[in-house]
């Protein structure tokens, strides 16, 4: 028998023996608390003990479609927990906040800033004059707002944005 066929047919048998008889140890570290797992025994100045490690499924990890189904409810259970928790700690804290009583807003209405005028007055805006065209190219114009007016037929332009608009005397008019 020659050699790579030995290796293509006890490989795996080996290889399946000896995966088998692995151990797995979980550790703690006494100094700083560190988690870690190993292979070997834990030293002898750390906390540890074996992992019992079942014949398992090589793509879930459980042995069986029981094992997955109760630690996805596990898993649910636990979120649902979690969430319960988070409500409670809500609800108490909202029990603890204290309310205004009326001479506490009194006091705060009467340190709150009043104006100085006791007829404020409103003062209109003015609006902008309409824009001027200042420069005239083959292609076209600009006015004083900075928009570009594309040259159409006649005295008809079309400013950037896409409305449509006629040139009268020194300003347009666009719709």
């Amino acid at each position: 028998m020659s050699m790579l066929r030995f290796c293509m047919i006890f490989s795996p048998a080996i290889l399946t023996i000896s995966l088998a008889n692995a151990e797995v140890y979980h550790c703690i570290h006494p100094e700083t608390g560190r988690k870690y797992f190993t292979d070997r025994q834990c030293p002898d100045n750390s906390i540890g003990s074996r992992v019992h490690v079942g014949e398992a499924n090589i793509d879930s990890g459980y042995s069986s479609t029981g094992e997955i189904r109760a630690a996805e409810l596990e898993r649910r259970a636990e979120k649902l927990r979690n969430e319960l928790r988070t409500k409670k700690m809500v609800a108490a804290a909202s029990k603890h906040t204290p309310k205004k009583s009326d001479s506490d807003r009194r006091v705060e209405a009467y340190q709150k800033p009043k104006s100085s005028n006791p007829y404020p007055m409103t003062i209109p805006s003015v609006p902008k004059p309409p824009p001027v065209i200042v420069n005239h190219d083959p292609a076209g114009a600009w006015d004083t707002g900075g928009n570009r007016y594309t040259k159409g037929a006649g005295t008809t332009y079309f400013r950037s944005d896409g409305k449509v608009c006629q040139q009268l005397n020194t300003g347009m008019q666009c719709n």
